[in-house]
């Protein structure tokens, strides 16, 4: 089973934002119905969109809706009151109500406008829904639980009008909305969440909501997931067994390359079987004491495999490296006890003595015990990619999650 996969950026805190109430549950409502669980937004951009959205005043947003009947400004309004930002109070009920109004006629009446709004604008709607249905499901507050009887009453919403009346309503019309998201195209973390949620409620007792042929757009969504999550499970299967060869050789270093091509191979004549391969120059030059016995075996060594005795190029490799070494450190300092110590290249000088593009890796341990995070890189030299991972051991910095699934 693969690890949670986590999307990060590593950026300061957002002050404009921090001053509104419930912003992250705002943000995280936003990021979960509004966009494809597979692909999704840059973070950054998301952030700055949503620090534009919510300079809007609340009185702005109902006055474009009572005016113009704003289909943005609807979907806007019903995700605040969902979230309890940038409004009076919230209000699931009201938000339900916002997004009638672009997705069911049947509830909206008079003031449906869906006709009049994008596919995407109602898929996301659609996904808001959802996620409203299926808060109102789970909420075991008893005064919640009023307040949504008295909003109902206060938003005109007859919760029964397409004949449900139980305590399982609320289910059926978030696993219907989940539905309606994935067949406008809009595959968002929220619906897939909600429609697994869903279906294992419905097994244990004994329904098979997925045979059901209106919900088939559902069912396609969740097996296309499912087969995603297994091939990247195979992709991880394959990598932990070839993870050897994707570690740097250097000690101490931890180093990885997403590919084994992403790590330099020794020069020397050294056999294939023990040929180590190196995340850069500076890990090369460092193993290059321990190294040397077997890529260049001395008077009385044998070398392990069959091959020349010795060559030019061995030579060469055997002078350049000594002469750095005698330059930069000795053969002591060549093995250090944990970490590679050196100097962190950065910027135009990285670039210079490595070749960037390369997709490398390393763990970096959580404040959770036993969880890591696993960072890939084609930018990053892989000096500083050791410094991040010792700067996060060391609390120098943490992660500013943007997003996150189960792959």
């Amino acid at each position: 089973m693969p690890p949670k996969t986590i999307r990060f950026e590593m950026i300061p805190a957002n002050l404009a934002l921090a001053k509104y109430e419930n912003v992250t549950l705002y943000a995280d409502l936003k990021h979960t119905c509004c966009f494809s669980l597979h692909h999704p937004p840059d973070f950054s951009e998301f952030i700055k969109q949503l620090d534009e959205d919510l300079k809007v005043e609340e009185e702005d947003l109902q006055m474009a809706i009572l005016e113009r009947a704003d289909p943005d400004a609807i979907l806007e309004l019903g995700f605040r009151l969902l979230g309890g930002c940038r409004v009076a109070r919230p209000s699931i009920e009201g938000a339900l109500s916002m997004f009638d109004a672009l997705t069911d006629k049947d509830m909206a009446g008079s003031r449906y406008v869906g006709n009049r709004a994008s596919k995407e604008l109602r898929a996301k709607a659609h996904g808001g829904a959802a996620s409203a249905y299926w808060l109102e499901f789970s909420l075991q507050d008893e005064s919640t639980r009023a307040q949504i009887l008295i909003d109902r009453e206060l938003f005109r919403r007859p919760f029964n009008a397409r004949g449900f009346n139980n305590e399982f309503d609320a289910i059926f019309f978030a696993a219907e909305n989940a539905n309606n998201s994935a067949k406008l195209g809009l595959a968002s973390s929220a619906a897939i969440a909600i429609g697994i949620s869903v279906v294992e409620i419905a097994q244990k007792v004994g329904v098979d909501m997925l045979r059901a042929e209106r919900l088939r757009p559902l069912a396609r969504m969740l097996e296309r997931h499912e087969a995603e999550k297994r091939a990247k499970e195979l992709r991880w299967e394959k990598r932990e067994q070839d993870e050897q060869a994707y570690t740097c050789a250097a000690r101490g270093c931890k180093v990885g390359g997403v590919h084994k091509s992403s790590l330099k191979a020794c020069a020397g004549e050294c056999p294939p079987e023990v040929k180590p391969r190196y995340c850069s120059k500076e890990c090369q030059k460092r193993n290059w004491p321990t190294h040397k016995a077997v890529c260049k075996p001395g008077p009385v060594g044998q070398r392990p495999s069959a091959g020349t005795s010795s060559s030019g190029d061995t030579e060469a490799l055997d002078d350049a490296m000594d002469a750095s070494l005698s330059l930069t450190t000795n053969a002591s300092e060549a093995e250090p006890k944990a970490e590679v110590v050196e100097r962190w290249l950065s910027g135009p000088e990285a670039a210079a003595q490595f070749g960037l593009g390369r997709q490398h890796v390393v763990n970096i341990p959580s404040s959770r015990p036993g969880e890591e995070f696993r960072v890939v890189s084609s930018t990053m030299h892989p000096t500083e990619m050791r410094k991040m991972r010792e700067d996060a051991a060391n609390g120098r910095w943490y992660f500013q999650i943007a997003s996150d699934r189960s792959d």
